[in-house]
């Protein structure tokens, strides 16, 4: 595979490679599967696309689902954002 291909692929993490890089527990990424997260099954197991996972999780900040307006806090989004999710080569 040259180098314009492994631009263009598609990277897939696995459920473990997920919990490691997001640092979250294995119920967690379950929660988030839930809620919507993108993912495939491959025979029995779970992969993820990496760049359908970030862009979902981009689109998950701010929504509060189980938060009432009354007891929502105000968003605190730019003074301590979390990290960015970097691509592993």
């Amino acid at each position: 595979m040259n180098a314009e291909q492994e631009k263009n692929t598609e990277r897939y993490l696995s459920t473990g490679d997920l919990m490691d890089i997001l640092s979250i527990s294995r119920s967690t990424v379950y929660r988030l599967m839930a809620k919507g997260m993108p993912n495939i099954m491959v025979g029995t197991v779970h992969r993820f696309p990496m760049t359908q996972v970030v862009g979902w999780l981009e689109n998950q900040r701010g929504v509060r689902p189980h938060a009432r307006p009354s007891e929502a806090s105000p968003c605190r989004c730019t003074e301590n954002p979390p990290p960015r999710v970097e691509q592993v080569t």
